[in-house]
């Protein structure tokens, strides 16, 4: 989610994909009929800040160096 305007009341937020927006990026995991192929609804959703800068590629880093899990899911 990127929020290119009202700096102000987004402090605190890191930077978003494209590097200079600030904002927040969002893991949903949604329910679906798999006989159907519809959507049933969003599960869970986790929301990562990255206040320290832009991380290294995914494929560079190891499953150990990537966003934390929810509790119980391994790498």
């Amino acid at each position: 989610m990127h929020f290119p305007t009202h700096t102000a009341s987004k402090r605190g937020f890191g930077k978003a994909g494209n590097g200079e927006d600030l904002g927040l990026f969002l893991h949903p995991v949604l329910a679906v009929d798999a006989d159907a192929g519809g959507i049933i609804g969003l599960v869970d959703c986790a929301v990562l800040n990255r206040t320290d800068g832009k991380v290294a590629d995914h494929k560079q880093r190891g499953a150990e160096e990537k966003e934390p899990r929810p509790p119980g899911q391994a790498p």
